[in-house]
């Protein structure tokens, strides 16, 4: 039955924005919440694009609220969502390249409540990738759902920067 599938485990989806979680994983986590797995959302911006960063992050935390979801297993990786300029996405940026957000932050940050996972990291596509490999090896999920390649830019980064940061924790810890 679906309790053999979807019970006892730890699930950590890993998405770019406040709703892609819902968009690619929902009935999905809703049933491993369902049958008692532990779940974490983490979420790779802020959505602050149109400036509007800690209203995402609140309505991120409602849902996950709403479906059972702990407002600690909701993480925030606090990176800006689109890039100022004509310089390049963060994916592509130079190592050690300060990006600045669209909505003009250069750092991770949160919401007054809730703060970024690492607050006040440099937007580098260096921290990026180590923030994604720190939290998949804090909480050690068994089960990662991820973003995958898509037309959307931030979509195809976070796929790119999770394929990366999984090869990199397989090499390291092979078992």
């Amino acid at each position: 039955g679906k309790g053999d599938v979807y019970a006892g485990h730890s699930v950590m989806a890993i998405v770019p924005h406040q709703d892609d979680d819902i968009n690619i994983a929902g009935g999905v986590l809703e049933q491993y919440i369902k049958y008692g797995s532990e779940v974490y959302l983490v979420f790779v911006t802020n959505g602050d694009y149109y400036g509007i960063g800690e209203t995402r992050i609140a309505e991120a935390l409602e849902y996950g609220r709403s479906i059972g979801i702990d407002g600690e297993h909701v993480i925030f990786l606090g990176y800006g969502d689109q890039w100022s300029g004509e310089g390049p996405h963060i994916y592509n940026a130079p190592a050690g390249q300060q990006l600045v957000s669209a909505a003009g932050h250069s750092a991770t940050y949160g919401s007054a409540g809730h703060p970024a996972y690492n607050m006040g990291r440099a937007y580098t596509s260096d921290n990026l990738l180590g923030d994604i490999k720190s939290v998949i090896l804090e909480y050690s999920p068994d089960i990662i759902l991820c973003s995958d390649y898509d037309s959307h830019i931030h979509h195809k980064a976070v796929s790119f920067f999770f394929e990366k940061a999984m090869g990199e924790i397989l090499k390291a810890k092979p078992g």
